[in-house]
């Protein structure tokens, strides 16, 4: 075989996707805890850990072909998703409910409860760790295509 400077060997490869992966399971928990709301150092640690796995998607270019097209699937998910998000802030937006019932609905200050029921939806944090959850999903989609031959 030719030498080719740089390649990543299988030590460097198999640390690549034993990242994305440590980064998936991590993100599970991550998402849940928007929701639940625990504030320990765990949590922190299993953020960061599938903060992790997004870097090292994003600096993939020493890694093989194969890894690159997983990610690439996990990043066509992502963007179709915050592309349905948008149109739905959009369809918010030009609706009638988007000015009355919709800064009801958002907390304004037309009478509400104090407690909005799309509080989640216009929250970036839940859109923020939605598209980390999504990527790794349309990821392990990809792996699993080519693993059980979809």
């Amino acid at each position: 075989m030719p030498y080719v400077p740089n390649e990543p060997d299988t030590y460097e490869r198999s640390k690549v996707y034993q990242t994305i992966w440590i980064s998936a399971a991590a993100s599970i928990p991550t998402f849940a805890n928007t929701f639940i709301g625990w504030e320990n150092f765990l949590m922190a640690i299993l953020f960061g850990a599938s903060v992790g796995g997004l870097i090292v998607a994003f600096m993939a270019n020493r890694a093989d072909e194969y890894f690159q097209a997983m990610i690439g699937t996990g990043m066509r998910w992502v963007m179709l998703i915050l592309g349905l998000y948008l149109f739905a802030i959009f369809l918010l937006n030009i609706s009638d409910i988007s000015f009355s019932a919709g800064a009801v609905m958002a907390g304004g200050i037309e009478g509400g409860s104090g407690v909005s029921p799309l509080r989640h939806l216009l929250d970036a944090n839940v859109l923020g760790k939605g598209l980390m959850i999504t990527f790794y999903a349309g990821y392990a989609f990809a792996w699993s295509k080519d693993w059980w031959g979809g």
